[in-house]
């Protein structure tokens, strides 16, 4: 029974991810100034205007080297992990 819903939960498990990442972020300021200076330096973008925009200046690429992204989430996930261990 736990490998069917386990199976079907992958939307789930990523929506509750992002939905502790952004409380996380809106709990402590100061990571979440750090995580968007670090995404404006990924994108080189000083403002943007649209998320259309925002979405093509996005690259995978750019993401290797961002260390604070990386660590913030993988704080997040050790503080709210999306399946608990049964």
């Amino acid at each position: 029974m736990y490998l069917l819903f386990s199976g079907i939960a992958g939307k789930d498990t990523t929506a509750a991810s992002l939905s502790w990442f952004i409380y996380m972020l809106c709990k402590h300021p100061d990571v979440q100034e750090n995580v968007v200076a670090e995404m404006k330096e990924a994108t080189k973008s000083t403002k943007v205007k649209d998320v259309a925009e925002f979405g093509a200046s996005l690259s995978e690429r750019g993401y290797r080297k961002d260390a604070y992204i990386h660590a913030a989430i993988t704080e997040t996930l050790r503080l709210y992990p999306t399946q608990q261990f049964l």
